[in-house]
């Protein structure tokens, strides 16, 4: 979906007070059907009303949901259509626009607007570039992050894109740190983002004595200094 169509779908959401409109096909129904499930076991087990206001802790639970869901199956979701900004679009805008509004409000910026924005779409990048093998596993590695985590992991894809094995270690290990130290959040991984930024200019993390884990390790200890 370009977001020339996106707008137009927009503004007919916005006067209809954000009803889904989905086209006469099986695809969509089922799709939206699952989809549903899943916000609502999200809501069910981190005991989150649909009247309250959402923010982190339905984020990294339903993005993971939704990323596991989107690995597999009828709706098996490659990383290169996952890369494409007009799927994420069509899934907020047609399929899921009233759960994108519950989260959001009316913000043209998370539904279809600003790439790097789309909602549903960090989600799916977080939880991949997060991801540990399992939704039990990544979900213990990202409980104690915040929204500004996502955002500093997912827009931070550096000039050669996303180094995903870099990115999964370091969740790991900064979700370990969160468990075991008292650190400020989002100003430590703030740091260690823009330190692994300017690294990653002149150093290829796989590369050095001891390998990406390494790496990871010295960045965060530097930052601790």
């Amino acid at each position: 979906m370009s977001k020339k169509e996106a707008d137009k779908e927009y503004k007919k959401l916005f006067a209809n007070n954000f009803t889904p409109s989905l086209r006469d096909n099986e695809f969509d129904e089922k799709l939206r059907t699952k989809i549903l499930e899943l916000h609502e076991e999200t809501l069910r087990e981190m005991d989150i009303s649909e009247e309250s206001r959402w923010g982190y802790k339905y984020d990294f639970a339903f993005g993971l949901k939704l990323f596991d869901f989107l690995q597999r199956g009828e709706f098996f979701l490659p990383i290169h259509l996952a890369a494409s900004t007009g799927i994420w679009r069509f899934l907020s805008v047609n399929i899921m626009p009233d759960i994108v509004h519950g989260r959001w409000g009316d913000s043209p910026v998370r539904f279809y607007l600003q790439p790097n924005r789309i909602w549903l779409k960090t989600l799916w990048w977080y939880s991949f570039l997060s991801w540990q093998g399992s939704v039990a596993s990544t979900q213990k590695t990202l409980e104690l992050n915040s929204t500004d985590t996502i955002v500093q992991l997912v827009e931070r894809a550096g000039a050669n894109g996303y180094r995903v094995d870099m990115s999964r270690e370091l969740m790991k290990q900064f979700g370990r740190l969160l468990r075991e130290e008292n650190i400020h959040r989002e100003d430590t991984f703030r740091k260690v983002m823009k330190l692994n930024t300017a690294r990653t200019r002149s150093v290829e993390p796989g590369l050095i004595e001891g390998g990406t884990e390494s790496y990871v390790r010295d960045l965060i200890e530097y930052v601790k200094k």
